[in-house]
């Protein structure tokens, strides 16, 4: 599983790119928005606070003009697929349609992780809900942050995450400002009479989308999403199962399917390669959203990149993996036809003459994969061809070290048995002792039990108690259990610790007081201890009731939620939001605005990462002539190079390409670290001042890597490729 999630983590980040302080990425995105949705519940104590202020947002996007324009000039698609929700459940009959309508514009989602790729599905959930809920969430953000400027809070932590997601939300990477809202355009937005005869049924009448009506990150977000649709959330849902035989309770234990597995992986990856994606039903709404986009190269580029990058960490991690001469025998306790065809290939080999060359040929047959690699998401069964399966697993594998494990040689006589029927349709099934015929296969049953099944292909099932102790820790209870929690604890808790610890010091006047009252002692002190308390309390009713005091008015105080000092606070600020909403008008300050540019990943720019250009990447004539500088200064000539693969040599040619001048001193004596960082500078211009990132908090720092115009500098990429892998641990 930790494989599995290190292929999607891999290409999404190498593709999309990271998340981080002022990051421009769909993964950014999806941070802010968690951060913002966990502070309004902060604010509010808990998710009817939430719900309120949403239910408010929603009711006005339905009936306020100015803020369905600002939806339709920022996100037409997104606010496209929010009216077509609507209409669906308005038209469905029942109180089932009734119900999700009120659910749709009065609630919001719950159970929302932080959205970080070491937490397995928790990117992948949290993409789901952004984009189902795009449209209300930009308009959350949008009153929050209308509320806040109200009370003229510009600077509040709220306020400032509001506004940074809604540049996000409406990122189209150009600075064109017609491509975004502006207060005034309602009367140039408002949607004119549509012809839906005009369109495809296919395309369900909707209005043709134009080059800048979809927000970068929200067509990235819907390719990352059909990708789990169409293959990775099938992949985990398959890791998360129980063994059939096992049952319930058994999922991580089953290796014994996960080298059969790995086919089927691998064949649904080359399904969506070489544009196979678009052949797909899943990536509808994304091929749409790319008619809106506008960059379109670049999404081309993106969708292969991101397809290669995740081929590439799962031929690194899984497929070695489950494919190893130590591995590749669990194959025996999986599917029954698997398992037959292996041994009768150990058997084959092991029967073949030493002049024998000829390859092993497998049986040629379609089998359907069963229950157990049934995909939940896509909803089908799994049909493999037997013989492209097995080549495909044992393409590497070498029977010779196979036939020398332990679990081969221990078990070889009931293997060369299962071997030797001639006819797929007598393959013999480990699992069901109707197709044994005279031979006992228990014993490799039973190996199969105790040497493949009990390897955790996942350890979930620990890590479930884990989070079962924070769960516990962390109950999220409101404040009036924190209250009748606060008012035990010091009435009874700390009083009896006291008291008891007091009693034992005086029973043991010889021994020191105990730091603690335990065992048999505790207990006993703590009856005593609880009938004193009993008469206090008697003896404070009978004085409440002679002092007239009314005991069930201090009780509701106590217990009844909308007296408490948090729920004063929450009436405040939704009033302030009814408030802004009604009488504020729309304010789009410059923090929300778009940036009008997209921080693009390394391998998505052909970039050099700038840490990568060093002297021990350098040719040995660079290297040797650098070190010698020193003893022979005075006589020292600049060291001409022009050999491809020298980062020294492609350093003068980026330099010379760029214009930028060095003296013959400064090429000959400045350290390659010194003359990056020229390269550097002059990369921060160009984006500072001809991009304007500069008026976003971009700084020279930020410059982490750039794209060559330099032939030499081009020279090296394969390098930088390889020694990105290798940071990533997946060096060729």
């Amino acid at each position: 599983m930790h494989g599995l999630n290190k292929c999607l983590e891999s290409a999404g980040q190498d593709t999309f790119g990271g998340q981080g302080v002022n990051k421009r990425t769909p993964f950014q995105l999806l941070f802010v928005f968690n951060q913002l949705w966990k502070a309004i519940k902060e604010e509010g104590g808990g998710k009817k606070y939430l719900d309120s202020i949403y239910s408010v947002v929603v009711n006005k996007l339905l009936n306020d003009g100015d803020w369905q324009c600002e939806a339709k000039k920022n996100f037409k698609q997104a606010f496209q697929t929010f009216e077509t929700q609507l209409q669906q459940l308005e038209e469905l009959d029942g109180d089932k349609g009734i119900d999700d309508l009120v659910d749709l514009i009065t609630e919001t989602p719950s159970n929302i992780s932080d959205p970080v790729f070491s937490r397995w599905k928790t990117v992948m959930s949290c993409t789901r809900v952004v984009l189902q809920y795009w449209t209300q969430i930009y308009f959350v953000a949008v009153a929050i942050k209308q509320r806040e400027i109200h009370q003229k809070k510009h600077s509040s932590y709220i306020c400032i995450l509001a506004s940074a997601l809604l540049s996000l939300m409406k990122e189209k990477d150009t600075t064109n400002v017609n491509a975004y809202y502006k207060p005034g355009d309602k009367d140039m937005c408002m949607a004119q009479e549509f012809d839906d005869t005009q369109y495809l049924v296919e395309e369900q009448a909707l209005p043709p989308l134009e080059r800048g009506d979809t927000p970068v990150f929200y067509a990235m977000l819907l390719f990352f999403q059909a990708f789990g649709d169409a293959y990775f959330d099938d992949q985990f849902h398959f890791v998360m199962k129980d063994d059939p035989v096992l049952g319930e309770g058994s999922f991580g234990q089953t290796s014994r399917f996960c080298v059969e597995r790995l086919y089927i992986m691998h064949k649904l990856l080359a399904e969506l390669e070489n544009d196979g994606w678009k052949t797909k039903i899943q990536f509808k709404a994304y091929k749409r959203a790319l008619r809106g986009v506008s960059n379109l190269e670049y999404f081309d580029k993106m969708a292969k990149v991101f397809l290669e990058r995740f081929r590439f960490v799962f031929d690194k991690h899984l497929r070695p993996c489950w494919t190893s001469d130590s591995i590749l025998h669990y194959i025996l306790g999986g599917n029954q036809v698997l398992a037959n065809e292996f041994a009768r290939w150990l058997v084959d080999y092991k029967r073949m003459s030493s002049d024998d060359e000829e390859p092993y040929q497998f049986t040629n047959q379609i089998i359907d994969m069963g229950a157990i690699h049934y995909r939940t998401t896509a909803r089908k069964n799994v049909r493999i061809n037997v013989e492209e399966c097995m080549n495909y697993l044992t393409a590497d594998a070498d029977p010779a070290a196979i036939m020398q494990s332990d679990f081969v040689k221990s078990h070889w006589d009931l293997i060369e048995e299962m071997g030797t029927f001639e006819y797929i349709e007598d393959t013999i099934s480990l699992f069901d002792d109707t197709t044994w015929g005279h031979v006992d296969f228990e014993p490799l049953l039973e190996a199969v039990w105790n040497e493949i099944a009990i390897h955790a292909c996942h350890q979930q099932r620990c890590e479930n108690y884990v989070q079962l102790a924070a769960l516990v820790a962390k109950t999220s209870v409101g404040e009036v259990r924190r209250t009748l929690r606060a008012i035990i604890l010091s009435t009874i808790i700390r009083p009896f610790h006291q008291w008891a610890k007091q009693v034992l010091a005086e029973r043991n006047p010889d021994k020191p007081p105990p730091r603690r009252v335990e065992g048999a002692a505790r207990g006993e002190l703590l009856v005593k201890f609880m009938r004193k308390f009993s008469n206090k309390l008697e003896r404070a009713k009978r004085l409440a009731e002679e002092r007239n005091i009314d005991i069930k008015a201090i009780q509701q105080k106590l217990v009844n939620q909308s007296m408490k000092t948090s729920a004063h606070h929450k009436n405040k600020n939704m009033n302030v939001l009814l408030e802004a909403l009604t009488v504020g008008k729309r304010n789009i300050t410059k923090s929300e605005e778009a940036a009008g540019y997209i921080d693009k990943p390394v391998i998505m720019s052909d970039g050099i990462t700038i840490t990568f250009l060093s002297m021990n990447r350098s040719c040995k004539n660079c290297k040797s002539a650098w070190t010698k500088r020193n003893a022979m200064w005075k006589k020292k000539e600049f060291h001409h190079c022009e050999s491809e693969g020298c980062c020294l040599a492609a350093v003068h040619a980026e330099l010379k390409e760029r214009n930028i001048k060095l003296s013959k001193k400064d090429l000959t004596f400045k350290t390659i670290g010194q003359k990056r960082h020229e390269i550097r500078a002059h990369v921060a211009k160009e984006v500072m001042v001809d991009e304007g990132k500069g008026q976003h908090g971009f700084v020279i720092t930020d410059v982490k890597d750039f794209v060559p115009k330099a032939k030499l500098m081009e020279s090296i990429k394969q390098m930088h490729l390889d020694w990105l892998n290798e940071k990533k641990g997946l060096s060729t």
